[in-house]
């Protein structure tokens, strides 16, 4: 028999079948089993929970009682950020957990992609990087992009901070691609 390595409960309010989500102890009793479970079969569980509606400090901003993200040992929070973009507040019981990601989504919204910590990915921090990868030799966009080591910003984060650094650009049209290259 296969064992998984991942066990996702999705959601905790309608497969646990937890009626007072305020009550820690009744979670507790629900979420119990399947944390030994889990154990005991070296597997990751995954918890989906809802937020609640109205933001909350570090750990607090899910719906019922602490005791969801008292039993993790990784709580993750996602918060939209802009656009397709989403910050994932974290908060761990390992030192080596970041406290913020940010993810976004793709165009057919399929699937998320890891950008990075929010304060590496911000409009500032996007063009002093992207000015140590220009030369005097024209570049596209994507190879601009291609250039970034992880995190990576998104195409337009890209483009929106060429548009504000002093250097020269030729504009494209249809396929061919804007090019981008320090002033001479």
């Amino acid at each position: 028999a296969q064992v998984p390595d991942i066990i996702i409960v999705d959601t905790s309010r309608t497969f646990l079948g937890v009626h007072d989500e305020n009550d820690s102890a009744l979670v507790h009793t629900k979420l119990f089993p399947f944390m030994c479970l889990a154990r005991n079969l070296n597997a990751v569980l995954w918890v989906v929970h809802h937020r609640r509606k109205a933001d909350g400090d570090e750990g607090t901003d899910h719906a019922g009682s602490h005791a969801y993200v008292g039993e993790c040992d990784i709580a993750i929070s996602m918060r939209e950020d802009t656009g397709r973009r989403r910050q994932l507040h974290i908060r761990s019981r390992l030192d080596e957990s970041p406290n913020k990601l940010l993810v976004e989504l793709s165009t057919d919204y399929t699937t998320y992609t890891v950008l990075g910590r929010p304060d590496a990915v911000v409009l500032e921090e996007v063009k002093r990087r992207a000015i140590t990868i220009l030369t005097n030799d024209w570049q596209t966009t994507s190879q601009i992009l291609e250039a970034f080591s992880p995190p990576r910003p998104s195409r337009e984060q890209l483009r929106r901070a060429l548009r504000e650094l002093p250097i020269e650009r030729i504009e494209g049209h249809g396929p061919i691609p804007d090019q981008w290259r320090l002033t001479s």
